[in-house]
């Protein structure tokens, strides 16, 4: 029989572990949302000097599109996919250890996140790997590992997607390249002042969000 200080001790290192746990889940993400916000802030700069750092850091669409022409298909294809897929599976992993908990969270963050995760979830529940395919975003992810969709279906399927939704973007990009050349000049024409606005309106949104959160 186990006295209350082996007890004690156990429990200790059951919490101690579910720390670290819990840290291997969320720092990876935290890594990534600060990455993407840096890309954000930096954009005009380094769209200009750097467009596969910029894609590495923030692969958002219009991102992906401005940058598609001036990078090599083979970097822009890796980079892209890779970086894009590694938030979706972070928030999968998520999903599936914290369950309706985590979809329950991301509901009470705003009117406007209650909204997507109700349709995501109405679309997951007729198609989820066809929802997954179509839409290999952060919300379907974490959703995905909530519902308990096999890694390995995950995997198959966000990839599948991402990979489509990379080579869309880069089929664009190649074919709208004399019009996007003209949005890059215009940025690289004036990449300081775009750069300082830039960086004031990532900063503004987000002191915005504080004082959301503050007032809620």
């Amino acid at each position: 029989m186990r006295s209350p200080h082996d007890r004690g001790r156990t429990d200790g290192a059951r919490h101690g572990h579910d720390r670290r746990r819990r840290f291997l889940l969320l720092a990876p993400v935290v890594v990534l949302f600060i990455a993407n916000v840096i890309g954000i802030a930096f954009a005009p700069m380094l769209l200009g000097r750097a467009p596969l750092v910029l894609i590495a850091l923030s692969p958002l669409v219009r991102h992906l599109v401005l940058a598609s022409s001036s990078i090599d298909a083979v970097p822009f294809f890796t980079v892209g996919i890779v970086r894009s897929f590694a938030m979706c599976a972070c928030l999968y992993l998520i999903g599936r250890e914290y369950g309706p908990e985590a979809v329950s969270w991301v509901k009470s963050r705003s009117r406007a996140a209650a909204r997507v995760m109700r349709f995501t979830e109405r679309a997951f529940a007729r198609a989820g790997v066809l929802v997954v395919v179509a839409s290999p975003g952060p919300l379907v992810s974490l959703l995905a590992g909530a519902e308990r969709m096999p890694l390995a279906t995950f995997i198959a399927a966000s990839l599948v997607g991402t990979a489509t939704l990379v080579l869309l973007i880069r089929s664009f990009g190649i074919a709208f390249a004399a019009k996007l050349a003209l949005v890059r000049r215009f940025i690289d024409a004036n990449i300081v002042g775009l750069t300082i606005v830039s960086i004031a309106l990532v900063l503004a949104r987000i002191a915005a969000r504080r004082r959301r959160r503050a007032h809620a």
